[in-house]
């Protein structure tokens, strides 16, 4: 007889290799790229890659939005997708084997706030490129090299001409344990030959709360 353990794991292996089945039948039923630009509302140079417009049609794309991101509420981990009706029905199913569900007052919300005019968006982009120019200005205003923002509400800097000596790892462990700043180490994203001077900082806050987060980094750079 098979043991409980063991059946679960061949349910799972099964359920996987039937997700892995429809997502080859979705890319054979799509030829031309999806498209994941889940912060396209953010995309402050109106940058698209050149084969995205190309064969990004309504027959053969897929638009993947994040609501999480959009409304700022990234611990809902909710999204929307657009599609032709035919690849929409094998997206669903795609994802009913991978999530199965997803809360309905969360869908309930996300279709609320998707149905707002375009003003709310336009507004949202105006006030969350001038926090990423306010945090700009005073990254640089301390030293850090600034590696500008194209579709992100996240402000990338190196490390490595400050002379600090120390990874991404150690400045964000210092700076979060005695100065109260969060912010991510870019190796974190690498499997592997990871780059460990680039360190991630979030604008989408309140200017005094991106004002203080200026003053501690000034004093955490100089070890104050």
């Amino acid at each position: 007889m098979r043991s409980t353990a063991g059946g679960r794991q061949d349910n799972m292996r099964s359920r996987f290799g039937f997700v892995a089945v429809l997502g080859a039948a979705l890319l054979l039923s799509a030829p031309a790229s999806a498209e994941d630009r889940v912060v396209n509302f953010y995309n402050w140079s109106n940058y698209m890659a050149p084969d995205v417009l190309e064969n990004f049609t309504r027959e053969t794309g897929i638009k993947v939005g994040s609501a999480g991101k959009i409304f700022s509420l990234t611990g809902w981990k909710i999204g929307f997708v657009c599609a032709a009706s035919p690849l929409l029905r094998v997206a669903a199913k795609v994802h009913q084997f991978l999530t199965f569900t997803t809360a309905p007052n969360l869908q309930a919300a996300v279709a609320y706030g998707l149905s707002k005019p375009d003003d709310y968006f336009l507004d949202m982009r105006k006030q969350l490129a001038k926090s990423r120019d306010r945090l700009t200005r005073g990254l640089e205003s301390i030293g850090f090299p600034v590696l500008r923002s194209q579709g992100t509400y996240f402000l990338t800097v190196d490390l490595s001409p400050l002379g600090l000596n120390e990874t991404d790892e150690a400045f964000c462990r210092r700076i979060v344990t005695d100065y109260k700043v969060a912010a991510i180490p870019v190796s974190a994203f690498y499997e592997q030959n990871a780059v460990t001077s680039v360190v991630r900082f979030c604008f989408a806050k309140k200017d005094e709360t991106l004002d203080t987060a200026l003053e501690r980094l000034s004093d955490a750079v100089h070890r104050r």
